[in-house]
């Protein structure tokens, strides 16, 4: 009888070729996990920032979800011990909340989105159009279309694309007649042909009803830009606005200098007026007097000329027709332009005034005024809220300006001069001179309304460098830096005139008792330019522009007196570092 062998178990080897890989895998789990999720993480990333490498980073994200499966695999114990232990249901309840909550704020987004519900968290409120802006918007009384011509496929066109669409978008919302859309220039030529477009990202703003148009240029892309460009095609007619020259006013050819006048032409300009520099001695002076909706004088430092024409008389003949004026004076300001603004009720003041005693002595009220200003100006000392370590730079803030129109008759014959200054925030001025109504007591033709004042410790001194206090020379103040007045007829003039009022057409001037504040170093600076548009709105009578504007430039210098000042340094020297160790000998003294 043979004896049969007893096979060998099959598969024996290859069972232990498993367990081994099995083991292997077990062990090497965790350098699998941590490579499975750096690759997916990372190429997740990948996908997102870089389109080009889309592909790539797809491929990397598979490979991470695969490392990451195998790790799961070969720990599936611990893995499973993991889940269903304690740490486990902690770790699933977490997970579920995390969830939950993506999912409210999926559903909250979707809601807010479909609300048009808005934040502007911004310092500057950057995203957020402008009250002027608004105002234009809310007034539009025929449809208006912007058309932009951007090509998509340009890669430095699709940035300047996203703004612009941001803007318009913010512009649609506010006004039911404003319509925009966007046109492909390359594949689209007769549409940019039609409205002459030969510079690709550009918008053309078009009114309807007339077909007057005006075309805006990016970059760069600004809420002001399209604000003119909405007041170009809805206006009727551009109202003119000149700045006197020939006497060393500032000029408004300079953009870059921090002493011109330039930023404040491009704001007047922007608010839809036409904006020239006028001598008064070239030829047609006079007829183009009769054109200005507003006159600015910034800064004058020479006298009038006698030849070829009497500048003096020019203009004294333009106010007593009922002309508009803007001043802007300094201490430099000459004599004859202080008995100028004498004449219609406005002081600049000196340094040491005289006494009253001997202005009371003075019968005729014109000579009395013009005796106030006969000195040289002084200069404004305000220790209450100035520039750090500047006195002589007065800070005005919120509660210094005039806004009650209970202040003033109600009888004005226009807008209320206090809307001026209704909306301003902090404004200031380098140099400044002080201002006032030339007489205690003006006669019935004259309304003098103060606009801004100083704080009420601050002086008028006429020492140039001492900024103490000398009570036998100095004035103290409360003092005025703008003001507005109105008059049917100069001091001195027709007696029988009534009062501003009714059917007149009186004389308006707003004066400022600095220069500096308006000039391209300051024109953006908090409400300075606001300010000084305000006033020029004002006196063109567009009382609907009157408002606080968009800021091109972000002004975030910080302006402090010298009180803020003392204690921003003072806490960050011992406040903050002894609030330290303050709390370091708590924790301390709680340990032991």
């Amino acid at each position: 009888m043979s004896r049969r062998t007893s096979p060998a178990p099959q598969n024996a080897e290859e069972l232990s070729l498993f367990q081994r890989a099995r083991r292997l895998l077990r062990e090497l789990s965790p350098i699998l996990a941590a490579a499975g999720a750096i690759a997916t993480v990372g190429g997740s990333a990948l996908f997102l920032w870089s389109k080009d490498l889309q592909p790539f980073a797809q491929a990397v994200v598979l490979v991470g979800l695969a490392l990451l499966v195998l790790a799961g695999l070969a720990s599936l114990g611990t893995v499973i011990a993991t889940v269903t232990g304690r740490r486990g249901r902690y770790s699933a309840n977490t997970l579920a909340m995390v969830a939950l909550l993506f999912a409210f704020l999926a559903v909250a987004n979707i809601i807010l989105f479909q609300r048009e519900l808005r934040y502007d968290s911004t310092a500057t409120r950057q995203f957020t159009l402008s009250d002027h802006t608004v105002k234009v918007l809310e007034g539009l009384q025929q449809p208006v279309q912007a058309t932009a011509f951007y090509v998509p496929t340009e890669s430095t066109q699709a940035p300047l694309r996203r703004q612009a669409e941001d803007l318009l978008y913010e512009f649609k919302r506010r006004s039911p007649q404003f319509t925009y859309r966007f046109v492909d220039p390359e594949r689209d030529p007769s549409t940019a042909r039609q409205y002459g477009v030969t510079q690709f990202s550009s918008i053309v703003f078009e009114a309807t009803g007339p077909g007057t148009n005006s075309t805006v240029y990016t970059p760069p892309v600004t809420e002001q830009d399209f604000t003119s460009a909405l007041l170009i095609v809805t206006g009727e007619q551009r109202k003119k606005v000149f700045f006197l020259a020939g006497h060393g006013e500032r000029s408004i050819q300079e953009v870059t200098e921090d002493t011109g006048l330039g930023l404040a032409a491009q704001g007047v300009a922007a608010d839809n007026y036409q904006v020239e520099p006028l001598s008064l001695s070239e030829e047609g002076a006079e007829r183009k007097l009769e054109e200005a909706a507003v006159l600015v004088i910034a800064g004058p430092e020479n006298g009038f000329l006698t030849l070829p024409v009497n500048e003096r008389a020019l203009l004294e003949g333009y106010l007593a027709k009922g002309g508009n004026a803007l001043f802007l004076v300094d201490t430099t300001v000459p004599r004859a332009w202080r008995q100028l603004l004498a004449h219609w009720g406005v002081a600049v003041l000196p340094g040491q005034p005289p006494d009253e005693r001997d202005l009371a002595k003075i019968k005729d009220p014109l000579e009395r005024a013009l005796a106030l200003v006969d000195q040289n100006p002084g200069f404004v000392v305000d220790k209450g809220s100035s520039v750090t370590s500047d006195p002589r730079t007065p800070i005005l803030q919120r509660n210094q300006y005039e806004r009650s129109e209970a202040s003033v008759s109600a009888e004005f014959p226009r807008e209320n001069p206090v809307t001026i200054t209704r909306e301003l925030d902090v404004t200031f001025y380098p140099g400044s001179v002080a201002v006032a109504p030339a007489l205690k007591e003006l006669p019935q033709t004259l309304r003098v309304t103060v606009l801004a004042h100083t704080t009420a410790d601050s002086w008028l001194t006429p020492d140039q460098a001492d900024n103490a206090l000398d009570s036998t020379r100095d004035t103290l103040g409360p003092h005025v830096v703008a003001l507005a007045a109105e008059a049917v007829a100069p001091i001195g003039g027709d007696a029988n005139a009534v009062a501003p009022g009714g059917d007149a057409n009186p004389t308006r001037i707003v004066v400022f008792g600095d220069t500096d504040f308006a000039t391209n170093k300051y024109f953006y600076a908090y409400s300075n330019g606001d300010f000084f548009l305000n006033a020029l709105n004002w006196l063109a009578q567009d009382y609907n522009l009157i408002s606080i504007r968009p800021k091109p430039v972000v002004f975030r210098e910080l302006v402090t007196n010298k009180q803020e000042f003392d204690f921003i340094r003072y806490s960050s020297l011992f406040l903050l570092p002894a609030s330290i160790l303050l709390f370091g000998a708590v924790v301390w003294w709680r340990r032991q």
